[in-house]
C-alpha cells in the first residue's frame, strides 16, 4: 500500500477561522474536551494563540489545543 503521509501520525489541531459576530465562547466552547469546564478550555485557547480575548477579528485563524 501507499505510504502514509508524514502529517497522519501527528496529532489533531483543529483549526477554526473566526467569522464576523464569532467569539472565542461561541467557537471554542464545544470543542472543549470532556470533563474540562469551557471557561478554562477557552482561556487555554486565548493563551495557546497568544490572543486578546476581548477582540478577537473576523478572518483571524485560531489553532485548538
Amino acid at each position: 500500500g501507499a505510504a502514509e503521509p508524514a502529517w497522519a501520525s501527528a496529532p489533531a489541531v483543529e483549526v477554526l477561522v473566526v467569522g464576523e459576530g464569532d467569539t472565542l465562547w461561541d467557537l471554542a466552547g464545544p470543542h472543549a474536551p470532556a470533563g474540562v469546564d469551557r471557561a478554562v478550555y477557552v482561556a487555554q485557547v486565548v493563551a495557546a494563540n497568544e490572543l486578546d480575548p476581548l477582540r478577537v477579528p473576523p478572518g483571524t485563524v485560531v489553532r485548538l489545543p
